[in-house]
């Protein structure tokens, strides 16, 4: 994470970074040549506009995250949570842990696990 910062910063990109934002829409317009964002922000909806719209979100959902089908996982007697849906008194002090998801899921969870969960 530091240096995810450390590069942002440098590059100067951090400038243009707006967080705590959730898109909502994007409508372009032909005869303004300018694209409209609707963002939720702060519980109100506000519009950006510009004539440069880059979306890089690939499969995200907020409300519910991708679950691959996972051959044999009825089976499993384990506790299976989607990292979207973490529960926050989830016990898992000394057990095993298997992380299986993007690098966003890898650069979130990881670094904070081993420090409760069992190394194996």
């Amino acid at each position: 994470m530091s240096y995810l910062k450390e590069t942002v910063a440098e590059s100067g990109i951090d400038k243009h970074i707006r967080y705590g934002q959730k898109v909502v829409g994007a409508d372009w317009s032909d005869a303004d040549n300018r694209w409209t964002v609707r963002v939720e922000r702060d519980g109100e909806e506000v519009e950006i506009n510009t004539s440069f719209l880059f979306a890089c979100n690939g499969y995200y959902n907020y409300d519910e995250g991708y679950t691959p089908e996972f051959a044999g996982s009825d089976d499993f007697e384990g506790t299976i949570i989607h990292p979207q849906q973490w529960p926050e008194e989830l016990d898992y002090e000394g057990k095993k842990i298997v992380v299986i998801g993007s690098g966003a899921t890898a650069v979130t969870l990881i670094p904070r696990l081993p420090s409760r969960a069992r190394a194996t």
